[in-house]
């Protein structure tokens, strides 16, 4: 049976990024240092850092973090720092952001002024960065401006995005549309889905990750309609055959408590171990109070179940981390990879991490934090 996982923090060793939310990060293998990194850009950090306290402040900073060879310190080191006059990366959070061929990929988000439909490239090699709408014609569609989108990469050659907020106010359309970026040739494609067949609603703030490299399992989110609606539905997206396939439906708060599966949420984090897709934490206003989740699931992917991995004992005894450290929303989740003897063993075993986040009380983190699975 699967046991409740225990959270570790992660040491570091060197001067921290500022605490934030709705940041991109992604991780790359150093294959000269044989070392594990991950790659921080922008996001959402508190306005005690400001001088304006009415705005949300929103930075366009990029750290690098480099682990040692057992995961269990990061070195932090800022490539680039923030800049409010720095027109070519414009400050942003809520973007999207994937790795592919020693390149950073950063795509939409939003600030104070506008929402983003611009894609960044940036080259770990050489630290150029390379900013471009698209390379297409004047008659070919790109993606509306959005955030709270996800992406995610298909076959180290395209860039997936699905879904996100495309304005300001509660009245923004929410969008379910799925596009394809091609990252040799720079150029956009809208897959078209039959309207006649099931789909998801359109939504922000939702998981999004890669399964058997064909599958984009996505799920929860969050829209609005002058009204606020999370969710927690489950859909399965067939990159090749281009169709969804609804594998939990939605359903409220009373409801998922009876049934034993994850709350409606947006904000959480997900993962794939072998054949289970891990969702965990995130978080929902209920109209008068902002609930951070302490949950753990996992949903089969060959029984299509769910687990509940709660196991009723306090996490807070689990691990050297404080309770109010855990249950959080709009972190990151990535995986690294450690090897049972070296880097030239195939045998490797995946770990995964978060980073950053909002915690009750609406403070931020700046912490790592591995997920120990048994």
């Amino acid at each position: 049976m699967q046991k409740e996982p225990i959270f570790i923090n992660v040491e570091p060793t060197s001067v921290k990024p500022i605490e934030r939310q709705g940041s991109s990060l992604i991780s790359l293998f150093d294959k000269i240092n044989n070392k594990e990194e991950i790659y921080l850009f922008g996001g959402r950090i508190s306005s005690k850092h400001s001088t304006n306290k009415k705005e949300r402040n929103i930075v366009n900073d990029l750290w690098k973090g480099t682990f040692s060879s057992d995961l269990k310190k990061i070195e932090w080191k800022c490539i680039l720092e923030h800049s409010n006059n720095n027109q070519f990366m414009e400050k942003r959070h809520n973007h999207s952001a994937i790795a592919c061929d020693n390149k950073i990929i950063i795509f939409g988000g939003s600030n104070n002024e506008k929402y983003f439909n611009d894609v960044i490239e940036f080259n770990i090699s050489t630290n150029t960065f390379d900013n471009h709408l698209n390379n297409n014609n004047n008659n070919t569609k790109i993606p509306n401006a959005r955030h709270g989108h996800s992406a995610i990469l298909y076959n180290n050659e395209c860039m997936v995005i699905f879904g996100g907020k495309f304005d300001f106010g509660m009245y923004s359309e929410y969008g379910n549309d799925i596009w394809f970026y091609n990252l040799k040739t720079k150029t956009w494609q809208k897959i078209e889905i039959d309207n006649n067949k099931q789909q998801p609603i359109g939504r922000c703030w939702h998981s999004a990750v890669l399964y058997q490299n064909r599958f984009m399992l996505v799920f929860g989110g969050f829209y609005s309609k002058g009204v606020e609606y999370y969710l927690n539905d489950l859909w399965s997206f067939d990159l090749e055959l281009k169709e969804w396939n609804l594998l939990s439906k939605n359903e409220d708060i009373n409801k998922s408590k009876k049934l034993n599966i994850p709350i409606p949420r947006n904000r959480c984090g997900s993962f794939i171990n072998v054949d289970k897709l891990f969702v965990f934490f995130g978080n929902y206003f209920d109209g008068t109070v902002d609930h951070f989740l302490k949950d753990f699931y996992y949903f089969d992917l060959k029984e299509e179940k769910w687990v509940n991995i709660n196991n009723n004992s306090s996490i807070k005894q689990k691990t050297t981390l404080s309770l109010q450290q855990l249950g959080m929303g709009h972190f990151n989740t990535f995986v690294l990879n450690s090897y049972l003897n070296d880097t030239n063993n195939k045998e490797k075993k995946e770990r995964y991490f978060i980073f950053g986040g909002e915690v009750e009380g609406h403070k931020r983190s700046n912490d790592v934090k591995e997920i120990v699975l048994d």
